[in-house]
């Protein structure tokens, strides 16, 4: 019976840490590809909210609250730095194809990929060699 009640309070425990999109948890994203724009908040990296674009049906255009990633309270999940982003999505068996700013806003774009893409543009260093230029 102890079994039991650990059992089913770690299932609960480890629902209650879902991300969300929305009202999509972000393990049940059905997508090969997403882009992630990371929104500095006071232009500063500091405290970043990130936007998850993985071609979901939503009322309003981006950037709008139906993009952000929320923890389960429905709260914003803030980033502090452009390496605990690329490591979370790691995380979730996400693989960094491509970085991209954006020329309007202190914004900056993360293009991730479930499969690794096959050839020489999964370097790393190419990778961020085409984010400075």
């Amino acid at each position: 019976m102890r079994h039991l009640v650990l059992l089913a309070s770690l299932l609960i425990a480890t629902a209650n840490y879902a991300q969300r999109i929305g009202s999509v948890q972000l393990t049940d994203i059905d997508a090969e590809f997403i882009d992630v724009t990371a929104d500095y908040l006071g232009n500063s990296p500091s405290k970043t909210t990130i936007y998850i674009d993985y071609g979901q049906q939503t009322k309003k255009s981006f950037p709008s609250k139906e993009y952000i990633l929320n923890e389960n309270n429905d709260k914003p999940m803030y980033f502090y730095s452009e390496i605990g982003i690329i490591n979370y999505f790691y995380k979730f068996g996400y693989t960094l194809i491509k970085i991209y700013k954006s020329d309007a806003y202190p914004k900056k774009g993360f293009i991730f990929s479930k499969t690794p893409l096959k050839g020489n543009n999964t370097d790393t260093q190419d990778i961020f060699a085409d984010y400075k230029k």
